[in-house]
């Protein structure tokens, strides 16, 4: 393949950004089998973590005291907040689990239509709060993201063609943040959903990630039942 080519292959898929390894600070053993996503919850001052077992769970930031508080769905595979609301991602179920952040209480459930494979449903989501939009992506063949208002009605859908899958997301610093688990990457997207930087995680099959208070990266690995923390100034 000419040079030429090769330069133009990476631009259309957005893989232009260096990739920089990060090394982890400390990595530990959780009480939740399987766990798949997690989100900082200012209010409770703890983490919100889902697991494939579609349980839903809170936990401190260094690890500890998971307390599981949800139990009925199949196979959480994210989760996000909005204003108001907790959004479970069921995968295999293709449904949204809700529930008021005030009291955890269940707020329903809302269906969601995609073709596909069963384990090739919705698989990362996030909220940027100053639009209101709700990010829903899928997590390969293809990878596509869902923009929904709070309402989770459909405002438009975008291609990506950044990596071999998307694992997770996060809205973080006024930008979109999606994780690799086949390429082991953490990606930030531009407004136009091109790679604007990107790391190499050195987790085994990370499967989600969240920033907490402190501005650090906090990883799960579901199969290791692993949190890793990575340092903020590793971002830089």
């Amino acid at each position: 393949m000419r040079p030429a080519t090769i330069l133009i292959f990476l631009l259309q898929w957005g893989i232009c950004a260096a990739q920089k390894p990060m090394v982890p600070s400390w990595s530990k053993r959780i009480r939740i089998s399987e766990p798949s996503d997690l989100v900082w919850d200012t209010a409770r001052d703890s983490f919100l973590v889902v697991s494939d077992n579609g349980l839903l769970y809170t936990m401190s930031k260094d690890g500890e005291g998971a307390r599981q508080f949800f139990s009925k769905g199949s196979d959480f595979e994210a989760i996000t907040l909005t204003s108001d609301l907790i959004l479970a991602i069921d995968e295999s179920e293709r449904r949204i689990y809700r529930f008021n952040r005030k009291d955890l209480s269940p707020a329903g459930v809302y269906p969601m239509t995609y073709q596909g494979a069963r384990n090739r449903g919705f698989e990362a989501a996030c909220h940027d709060p100053q639009t209101g939009t709700t990010y829903l992506i899928t997590e390969k063949d293809p990878c596509r993201i869902f923009l929904t208002d709070e309402k989770l009605n459909l405002k438009g859908t975008q291609d990506l063609r950044i990596s071999a899958d998307v694992s997770a997301a996060t809205w973080h610093n006024d930008r979109l943040w999606v994780l690799s688990d086949e390429d082991r990457t953490l990606m930030e997207l531009g407004p136009d959903f091109k790679v604007t930087r990107s790391w190499k995680i050195k987790v085994h099959n990370p499967e989600g990630f969240a920033f907490g208070p402190d501005g650090n990266l906090y990883v799960l690995s579901d199969d290791m039942q692993l949190l890793t923390c990575f340092s903020k100034d590793g971002l830089r």
